[in-house]
């Protein structure tokens, strides 16, 4: 037999009288229980929350690690592009500083071309006002 049960004796008229404050703690320690249940219940509630709170702010931080390496390659490529972009402006600087000079010889040329051109209109001029024709 169940020691519990032989140490209880069977209630009779009696007992009623003292049964009452027991019941009245048996009552207590069953609203504490259901307190307690439900307190476990909402911080069960509050957690899965959070769990899934959790796993879509792993999501999001999953999807913007990807947006970052995404960016951080646009980034490279950009830096390279850059580069080029910079060695093809030194190039046609320098080309540009090299047609500078060819422009000034040539402006040279040319005015010196004038200056002759000039200088024989001048003499044939001046042959033709004294009357020396060429032959």
């Amino acid at each position: 037999m169940d020691l519990l049960k032989e140490e209880v004796p069977l209630a009779g008229p009696k007992v009623c009288g003292p049964q009452r404050p027991a019941h009245q703690g048996l009552e207590k320690l069953l609203q504490e229980f259901s307190r307690q249940g439900h307190m476990l219940s909402q911080v069960c509630r509050e957690k899965a929350a959070l769990a899934q709170e959790n796993a879509a702010l792993g999501a999001q931080l999953a999807a913007t690690e990807r947006n970052l390496q995404g960016l951080s390659e646009q980034l490279v490529e950009a830096r390279s592009e850059k580069e080029s972009l910079q060695s093809s402006l030194l190039e046609a600087q320098r080309h540009v500083s090299g047609l500078e000079v060819a422009r000034s010889h040539l402006e040279g040329q040319v005015d010196r071309a004038r200056r002759a051109k000039e200088a024989i209109l001048g003499e044939r001029l001046v042959r033709f006002v004294s009357g020396d024709r060429p032959a």
